[in-house]
């Protein structure tokens, strides 16, 4: 049996995590012989974070060395209220 693949192209950090999850599951029939993983079946769902960035907008930038005054503005963005 033949099936038609939609490649989504993900960022390498999301990759590494889902390919995780799937190892830990059991799940290592999901990763085909090129590395690309299956997700028939599985579903995705935000993490609270990425509500809140989806609600509020995207976060200061992150910064290498943050300065005082981007952890005050990321606590401000991060603790906004959620009605």
């Amino acid at each position: 049996m033949t099936y038609t693949v939609a490649m989504m192209p993900v960022p390498p950090t999301v990759y590494r995590d889902i390919k995780k999850r799937l190892e830990d599951a059991g799940y290592q029939h999901a990763i085909d012989q090129h590395g690309h993983l299956d997700m028939t079946h599985i579903a995705l769902e935000p993490a609270p974070a990425l509500e809140r960035e989806h609600r509020f907008g995207a976060p200061p930038e992150p910064m290498m060395n943050p300065s005082a005054d981007w952890c005050d503005r990321y606590a401000a963005w991060y603790f906004q209220e959620q009605d």
